[in-house]
């Protein structure tokens, strides 16, 4: 089963104490994918179109491309690395969302957004702990649904030096 992903991503992370904020939004134009993952992702593609589990034709929400990731076989629940945050200080916030298509609301499939820190930013695997996320699964009929979360850094005492934001997959 194909499970389409993310037109846009924005990014909003504000320093603690901070006098302005960054914005950052990135999309799918440039022909990446994913910068890691964990579980069973299987070939994940940037395309212009693609076909959902029940035969719908997607496109991108916006823009000319999206994410399309794979899971394969169905279990655990696999997660996809979109973002690495990182120069941020202990007790920033950090808000992230993406669109995610959904053709099952209130069932499997679906995705939701959550992070885990990241303690060394030459290794995306590298972890130190979850940083947890939403309860709020995508949800729209055959279209777009955004999911979204607010994240306080924990630098751990210096330990974890970033955010790693994931899309979680959920089938069955």
């Amino acid at each position: 089963m194909k499970k389409t992903l993310c037109t846009v991503m924005s990014l909003l992370v504000t320093g603690f104490m901070a006098k302005a904020d960054v914005v950052a939004f990135y999309s799918w134009e440039d022909g990446n994918t994913i910068l890691g993952s964990f579980g069973n992702v299987v070939n994940p593609l940037n395309v212009s179109t693609a076909t959902d589990g029940i035969g719908n034709t997607v496109t991108p929400r916006t823009g000319g491309s999206m994410l399309q990731i794979t899971e394969a076989p169905h279990s655990g629940t696999p997660q996809a690395y979109i973002a690495v945050v990182s120069g941020v200080a202990d007790g920033a916030s950090i808000t992230a969302s993406f669109y995610g298509w959904e053709y099952t609301p209130g069932a499997a499939p679906s995705m939701r957004i959550w992070a885990h820190y990241l303690t060394d930013l030459n290794d995306i695997n590298s972890y130190g702990g979850s940083a947890g996320g939403n309860d709020i699964y995508t949800d729209a009929t055959n279209d777009w649904s955004q999911v979204a979360w607010t994240w306080t850094f924990d630098a751990a005492g210096g330990a974890n030096v970033g955010l790693v934001i994931e899309a979680r997959l959920y089938s069955t």
